[in-house]
């Protein structure tokens, strides 16, 4: 018997912890932004002023289907707004490749019932659905649904992920680079002579994290941005998730040393054989070193040796990832507007502003594209 609810409680949303990593190893759906330790380390930093509005579909008290969602209360225009969209959107983690999590193979007979119920369930005005991957079997559904239901979808390329899929050997990837920077790299890396130390198995997790958050902030603060790890709920939210990664081995945190200290870092996570690149951070004053590049050529090198398939750098099109590879995946974003009054104003709204942005792109300056230098390369490192 299929049974199709929307979880609005917190106790009954975390009564899906036993069965949704289940789920989710059988969905096309699997990345690390959607395991269980992931979205409820989110909800357990953010999660206080928001409400679950969590879809499922379960077929004899086994769960087939969810929509990971939540209603988070907004302003747009000068109005209040309660927006749906997936758990970890919408604060500074920034998790790329989200979406429904369905049986592989059952979307088109699945995705309808979750989209139906999200679309019967009272309370939300907008539903602003982000970083669905290009490939995802769910993608054209949701917005197919979200039509039948009434709710006038729009989806639009969201953000730009570059990858690596990664050779069974260096000597190969060192191959793919151009003559002139793999020639430097190599050549840097002899210059400074540094090691690669990983974080191991037993090792303290939040020393190790701490370093990489003082390696960030000095980065980032140096070039005049604020670096996420300045604030109390991003490294809070670190935390916890970097405990849970390395219990179940899926923490990679590796620091480039030289002289005894660590002068970069990069902290990431291996899941299913990939590697997510999520954050890093190098100390400013060994700038002129290039430290993030050869701490990434040297993770790169290490990754291939521990047999993983792609580095996949997320969300970004910094000039520094393209030394690497000429490969990149977009993510979507879908939207739809609930038939409220509220819903119906925003969807007007947000048409006259679109229009503004085109006709403003249209007759604007064409802007001249600074050359990619080591400087901004090293800076996004």
């Amino acid at each position: 018997m299929r049974e199709v609810e929307v979880i609005r409680d917190v106790e009954r949303f975390a009564a899906l912890a036993p069965a949704w990593d289940e789920l989710l190893g059988r969905s096309p759906a699997d990345t690390v932004f959607l395991t269980w330790d992931w979205l409820w380390c989110w909800w357990e930093v953010y999660g206080a002023e928001l409400e679950p509005c969590v879809a499922v579909v379960r077929e004899d008290g086994r769960l087939v289907a969810a929509a990971p969602c939540m209603i988070e209360r907004r302003r747009r225009y000068g109005l209040g707004v309660r927006q749906l969209a997936f758990i970890g959107t919408g604060r500074a983690v920034c998790p790329d490749f989200l979406d429904v999590v369905v049986e592989a193979g059952r979307e088109r007979e699945l995705v309808p019932a979750l989209i139906a119920a999200l679309a019967a369930e009272r309370g939300w005005d907008k539903a602003v659905l982000t970083d669905f991957p290009e490939g995802s079997p769910t993608r054209e559904l949701v917005a197919g649904a979200l039509e039948r239901e009434g709710l006038r979808p729009r989806s639009a390329p969201d953000r730009v992920c570059p990858y690596i899929a990664l050779p069974a050997t260096w000597a190969e990837m060192e191959q793919r680079l151009t003559h002139n920077f793999r020639r430097n790299h190599r050549k840097k890396r002899r210059r400074l002579g540094a090691t690669l130390a990983r974080w191991q198995p037993g090792d303290d997790v939040d020393a190790a994290l701490a370093r990489l958050a003082a390696l960030h902030q000095e980065r980032m603060e140096t070039s005049g941005r604020g670096g996420n790890f300045r604030k109390p709920d991003y490294h809070a939210f670190h935390r916890r998730f970097a405990a849970r990664a390395a219990a179940r081995g899926w923490l990679y945190l590796a620091f480039l040393e030289h002289e005894g200290r660590a002068i970069a870092a990069r902290y990431g996570f291996l899941y299913r054989g990939t590697y997510y690149a999520y954050q890093s951070g190098f100390d400013p004053a060994a700038y002129d070193a290039s430290p993030g590049e050869i701490l990434l050529g040297m993770v790169i090198e290490d990754l291939i040796g521990r047999g993983v398939t792609e580095l996949n750098f997320l969300r970004g099109a910094q000039p520094h990832k393209f030394h690497w590879t000429d490969r990149r995946r977009e993510t979507f974003r879908i939207e739809g507007w609930a038939r409220t009054p509220v819903g119906h104003a925003l969807a007007l709204l947000d048409r006259v502003a679109a229009e503004r942005r085109r006709w403003k792109q249209r007759f604007a300056k064409p802007a001249t594209a600074a050359p990619a230098t080591a400087e901004t390369a090293e800076a996004s490192a």
